[in-house]
């Protein structure tokens, strides 16, 4: 979403803004919208089954 450019962030709207006016001003930045992008990117990134589905326990079987 947020593209880092040599001393700036480019917001998807095209516009720049260098990172300490980000920092300085979140919630300016971080609107509910991009938030609710953010966590659908992270869930496909980093989740290892689907969201509807919970995974399977894994029985250990006892030491022999």
């Amino acid at each position: 979403m947020f593209k880092k450019t040599a001393k700036h962030i480019e917001l998807p709207d095209g516009s720049k803004f260098f990172e300490s006016k980000i920092e300085a001003d979140p919630e300016r930045f971080f609107t509910p919208e991009v938030l609710k992008a953010l966590d659908e990117f992270c869930k496909k990134k980093f989740c290892f089954a689907d969201n509807d589905e919970q995974p399977e326990a894994v029985e250990e079987k006892p030491a022999a």
